[in-house]
């Protein structure tokens, strides 16, 4: 299973990474934020706004 997480530097995405790359299900972890998490075999790091206009279309060339 492929999964994504918006926000990974806050609270709540550096207590779930943990849990997502400890699951045998998950493959990969789309981390979508402007701040990169620690490196980690599943995580692939998406440095992305979300906040900023226009960020829909970076998302979709950067998932794509």
């Amino acid at each position: 299973m492929r999964v994504g997480i918006t926000g990974i530097s806050s609270d709540l995405g550096r207590g779930l990474l943990p849990r997502l790359q400890s699951d045998p299900r998950v493959s990969q972890i789309f981390a979508l934020d402007v701040v990169a998490p620690t490196p980690s075999k599943k995580v692939h790091f998406v440095k992305i706004d979300l906040t900023r206009p226009g960020s829909e279309d970076q998302l979709t060339q950067k998932l794509r």
